[in-house]
């Protein structure tokens, strides 16, 4: 209907992943990310702030899993560098 890569698809997507995280099916969550940042690259450019949001979203998670460094490279946020999220 709306299309692969309509531009609310991102943030709907975004919602629907953090509705898994909360409820415990963390392994589903992070391939959903990587789509919704994927589809706002493509939508949006990378200068968006949709785009950026979904950086962010998508770094919260790896970080939340323990991936510090791909959190970090993924956002180019000190915040994720050492382990730490300040």
């Amino acid at each position: 209907v709306l299309g692969n890569d309509h531009p609310t698809l991102p943030a709907a997507i975004d919602i629907w992943s953090t509705a898994l995280w909360e409820s415990g099916r963390r392994d589903e969550v992070l391939a959903l990310k990587r789509e919704a940042l994927a589809i706002a690259q493509r939508a949006f450019g990378e200068a968006h702030s949709d785009t950026g949001r979904q950086h962010h979203n998508l770094g919260r998670v790896l970080a939340d899993s323990g991936n510090h460094r791909g959190a970090a490279e993924l956002t180019n946020d000190e915040c994720f560098h050492g382990g730490e999220i300040v």
